[in-house]
């Protein structure tokens, strides 16, 4: 799995690497910033809405970005005739997957951090465990593309693309009622059961007398339905190549 890894490092070593000088840029000047920005300008809050939202989004575009490339290019010819002629089992090649979107992800996670805390924004628990929980999700969608494109590669039929269809639709209703009448929270070192919670599929949090509270059952919730959509993969590749 390291040397498949490694050899979709290479493959996006161009990409990657604006990426990171693009990093570095948005970074140096979030320091020249904070030598100007005295700790007023978080009183605005239409500012630091500004600022955040726009932080949140460029985090969300290019982990997208490198979600499609990074998939993609699996089923390009070339590659797709090199990669699935590997003496490996479909196991590992979906788990190499998760692995490389989940180093990108991090390594973003981990710039948003710097350069939100350089702009003196508090890092809380509570952005981590957003974060954490964005890494999930990702993770799961880019699976649920990764299984389209395999239906489209292997020329399966339409069934394929109802049964992929019918789990997007399933997960996203299962996780809507799990999450709305069984959320969990910690409070003050207790599990204790939250009231009906409309959004706690999307905003994992149920909000208290104290503040925000986070919801353990959306965490396990997709957890769960990550390891789903990594066996239909999983299966679906090894029931279509031969990887003997």
């Amino acid at each position: 799995m390291n040397r498949l890894i490694k050899y979709d490092l290479k493959l996006d070593r161009n990409f990657l690497r604006n990426i990171i000088i693009l990093q570095v840029i948005f970074i140096g000047l979030s320091f020249i910033c904070h030598g100007f920005l005295s700790t007023n300008y978080l009183t605005n809050p239409v500012f630091v809405r500004g600022i955040f939202t726009i932080s949140i989004l460029f985090f969300v575009i290019i982990n997208l970005i490198y979600m499609i490339k990074n998939l993609g290019k699996d089923f390009a010819i070339k590659a797709s005739i090199f990669k699935f002629s590997l003496p490996i089992s479909s196991n590992k090649i979906v788990w190499t997957k998760i692995c490389e979107l989940a180093l990108f992800y991090i390594s973003n996670a981990i710039f948003l951090s710097i350069f939100l805390w350089v702009l003196r924004f508090k890092i809380s628990s509570d952005i981590i465990y957003f974060l954490l929980l964005g890494l999930i999700w990702m993770a799961i969608i880019g699976l649920i593309i990764y299984f389209f494109l395999q239906i489209k590669r292997f020329g399966q039929g339409k069934i394929y693309r109802f049964y992929g269809v019918l789990i997007i639709i399933a997960i996203f209703l299962l996780g809507f009622f799990i999450c709305k009448y069984f959320s969990f929270v910690i409070i003050n070192g207790e599990l204790q059961h939250a009231g009906p919670m409309n959004y706690g599929f999307i905003f994992p949090f149920a909000i208290g007398s104290m503040g925000l509270y986070k919801n353990i059952t959306a965490l396990i919730y997709y957890i769960m339905a990550l390891l789903l959509v990594t066996f239909l993969n999983k299966e679906n590749i090894k029931n279509n190549i031969d990887l003997s």
